[in-house]
């Protein structure tokens, strides 16, 4: 049961957008979704634009679970906007959409805010992309310590760092033998998550 769902996706083309459909579709357990936006507007938008809410089947998520939706690198095109009409227009317990961009100005937070919303709890909140990379740093070195990399079990107090650093090796290469990919943003996340704060 997938309850957070992070994606980057160029809502322009109608494929990826359609994707984003079918996900929120097949994931009726979804609470988080974290949505990066990525392309820029270059008047080309593929057509027939897809209608999010034209489809067979529920969208189980929005009438029950998803409490929280973050979209990131928010320009305000027109297909940002739609997919943000239909989140604020369909998600019943929806507690908070943040909207991230560099240039949100006070017109596209007012026309943000104006929209019909599904929920009487939704509230918006406004922020810069450093943020969003601050909550996704975050959120990364909170799911290493879930994996088990804590700062009492690796590095102990007045320990080599060559030790421990040889630790952190061995845990990687177990991991690999898993047949696990981890790029090196996550093995950097690792790593410090194992530091101690001082």
């Amino acid at each position: 049961m997938l309850r957070k769902l992070s994606i980057q996706v160029d809502l322009k083309s109608q494929r990826q957008a359609y994707v984003v459909s079918v996900l929120l579709k097949r994931c009726p357990y979804l609470q988080e979704l974290i949505v990066k936006l990525d392309g820029m507007d270059t008047h080309y938008l593929e057509e027939p634009y897809p209608e999010y809410s034209d489809v067979d089947e529920p969208f189980c998520c929005l009438d029950a679970c998803l409490e929280e939706v973050w979209l990131s690198n928010f320009m305000g095109f027109d297909y940002e906007m739609e997919f943000a009409k239909f989140i604020m227009a369909n998600a019943r317990v929806l507690k908070r959409i943040t909207i991230v961009g560099d240039d949100l100005c006070d017109d596209l937070k007012a026309a943000l805010e104006s929209m019909q919303k599904a929920s009487s709890y939704a509230c918006y909140d406004f922020g810069s992309n450093g943020r969003a990379e601050a909550k996704a740093i975050s959120e990364g070195l909170s799911s290493c310590k879930q994996m088990g990399f804590t700062k009492v079990d690796l590095f102990k107090d007045g320990g080599s760092v060559v030790e421990h650093m040889n630790e952190v090796s061995n845990i990687l290469n177990q991991i690999s033998a898993m047949k696990m990919v981890l790029d090196d943003e996550l093995h950097a996340l690792l790593l410090l998550s194992s530091l101690p704060d001082s």
